[in-house]
């Protein structure tokens, strides 16, 4: 029976694929005006001299001696555990960045505060 599913799935030139997201969900309204008061707010905090900034945070990632996809300059290979569990990670780290708009300058910090609002707050003061 698996060979057969294999069979039909060929001779039906069934592959696995991705989906694409390129159907439209169209125009909101009011969406342009958005970007115009953001646009005239981020004026005014300029000309003022107060900071203009985006934060992001990434996706909560595992530290310790667990397999990255990627490649890293060394100079013998990394050795590292055959599986991911989270009883063999050392602890969570969140990846924290914040754009300064006015200085065009970033930078990343990471941290393992599991209080989102908490650690923004501190990624922003520091």
């Amino acid at each position: 029976m698996h060979n057969f599913q294999y069979v039909k799935r060929k001779s039906l030139k069934c592959v696995k694929r991705k989906a694409w997201k390129v159907i439209s969900t169209g125009a909101c309204e009011g969406r342009n005006d958005q970007f115009e008061i953001i646009s005239d707010l981020i004026f005014q905090y300029k000309i003022v001299g107060n900071p203009v900034i985006s934060v992001d945070t990434k996706k909560k990632e595992m530290s310790g001696n667990l397999y990255r996809d990627g490649a890293i300059y060394t100079l013998e290979a990394q050795k590292v555990f055959d599986h991911d569990f989270p009883h063999l990670a050392d602890g969570i780290i969140i990846p924290h960045g914040i754009y300064d708009a006015i200085k065009n300058t970033a930078y990343v910090n990471i941290g393992t505060s599991k209080d989102t609002s908490e650690f923004s707050c501190d990624s922003i003061r520091a």
